[in-house]
């Protein structure tokens, strides 16, 4: 990435999965890159992002099961390995759930999703 900034054919560089403490923006700012995120780390500050998934969209969906009367849910999200290096969009999305599942008394179970069904069978909770 480095390399590819430094060396001049690029005016500037899109970030895309963006961790929550993400050591390539310091990088790109240390080089002077011009640098869009997709995603938000979590000092966004002077930055320049964009995000789909944030603690907002977690939040709505539970706040929905709540209204519909639901008591037991799964999230089921990204791979595990998504949330073991912190990717920003799916822990934001996964706090925001979080949150307001146990503010509505929710029961859910987090169940990342590695791509298989029984990756993803549920589990009673």
């Amino acid at each position: 990435m480095r390399r590819v900034a430094a060396s001049g054919p690029a005016d500037g560089v899109i970030l895309m999965d963006v961790e929550l403490d993400d050591q390539r923006i310091p990088a790109l700012h240390a080089q002077g890159t011009q640098t869009v995120l997709i995603g938000l780390p979590d000092d966004p500050r002077q930055l320049s992002w964009s995000t789909t998934t944030s603690p907002p969209s977690g939040a709505l969906c539970a706040d929905h099961l709540a209204d519909l009367d639901h008591q037991d849910v799964g999230f089921i999200r990204y791979g595990s390995g998504v949330y073991e290096r912190q990717a920003g969009y799916a822990a934001r999305a996964l706090s925001g759930f979080r949150e307001h599942a146990e503010q509505r008394g929710l029961r859910f179970l987090h169940r990342p999703c590695e791509g298989s069904y029984e990756s993803t069978a549920w589990t009673p909770l």
